[in-house]
């Protein structure tokens, strides 16, 4: 029976048995590695493609060109705010143009209005002296146009007449008119009216006509509307058709 020897783990697995090396047989010590070769130097870098001058010049001209491309930016963003405001002041002047005349339209006629209201309140319709000047007026221009009528009859309301009666003797002296001139009193016109009458003729002097044409006129122009308070008042203004009345005749 042969010896057993003891297993000390010196056997290798990780590579094939050598035929020369038996089971038993002992292994000679290995060789140690090769040492690792040495590291190779790197090549040299290659030559620069640029000089950093020229590299400082790129660089600088960059900046140059986005500076500049900045600024026209900024210059056209500029320009389509002031474009923006500007088209919007435009519209707020248009606007302020377009009240301005609608409010001085307004002011137009509301001054003719008031003008027309005031005319209507203050005139001294009712004072006796701007009636007969009136009426005077009215004669002084109608008789030199009827010197050879034999007789005219002049009709007012019967509030003035006699201060018509007194003012129209030295009128027709004036005037030279040679017929007769007879003043009437007529409770159907208005105090300011005034109507006179010859052969185949007359004038007359209608006051709510005269206001009527003059309201028509201020509404033509201004776009007045007319009112029932300020209408005329047929019954004290607008006379009825013309009819002889001898309860007051006088001869001039």
């Amino acid at each position: 029976m042969g010896e057993i020897a003891k297993f000390l783990f010196d056997r290798r697995f990780d590579r094939p048995l050598d035929p020369r090396e038996g089971w038993g047989a002992e292994r000679a010590p290995e060789a140690p590695p090769d040492p690792p070769p040495e590291p190779e130097e790197p090549p040299p870098p290659p030559p620069p493609l640029f000089t950093a001058a020229e590299v400082d010049a790129a660089r600088e001209e960059g900046y140059i060109a986005g500076h500049t491309a900045a600024l026209e930016d900024a210059s056209a963003a500029n320009e389509r705010m002031a474009a923006l405001a500007l088209g919007e002041v435009a519209q707020g002047l248009q606007d302020v143009m377009n009240q301005h005349a609608e409010a001085m339209e307004n002011m137009a006629r509301d001054a003719a209005r008031l003008a027309y209201c005031i005319c209507r309140k203050v005139l001294p319709v009712g004072a006796d002296t701007v009636v007969v000047d009136e009426v005077a007026a009215l004669l002084a221009d109608t008789l030199p146009q009827v010197l050879d009528e034999p007789r005219l009859v002049v009709r007012v309301h019967p509030d003035v007449a006699e201060l018509v009666r007194a003012r129209v003797g030295p009128l027709v002296k004036d005037c030279g008119y040679e017929g007769r001139l007879t003043v009437t009193s007529d409770p159907r016109l208005g105090r300011p009216d005034c109507r006179v009458e010859w052969g185949e003729g007359g004038i007359e002097r209608d006051s709510a006509r005269q206001w009527s044409e003059i309201e028509a006129i201020v509404a033509r122009h201004v776009g007045m509307e007319r009112t029932e308070s300020e209408a005329p008042d047929p019954s004290s203004s607008e006379p009825p058709p013309a009819e002889d009345d001898p309860r007051s005749d006088s001869g001039a």
